[in-house]
């Protein structure tokens, strides 16, 4: 990883891989874009599960452009 053109000059600390990789994305079906993940175990086969707000307060966030994500864990 370089970050010699990025905001975070000083580095990264503690990044840890462990057991899958997420993923998150934006998935758009030509009208609204949506924050959507995948997991992995291997980078080569990965399982889609959708819109991450998909039953957040029950849909109704489906038609809210949600494009930008973080993740807590």
């Amino acid at each position: 990883m370089s970050f010699k053109n990025e905001t975070i000059l000083a580095g990264v600390e503690d990044p840890r891989v462990v057991e899958s990789y997420i993923m998150l994305y934006t998935s758009w079906n030509k009208d609204v874009g949506r924050l959507s993940s995948a997991i992995s175990k291997d980078l080569k086969n990965w399982t889609k599960h959708g819109s991450v707000f998909k039953n957040a307060h029950e849909g109704k966030f489906m038609d809210i452009w949600s494009k930008s994500g973080s993740m807590v864990t």
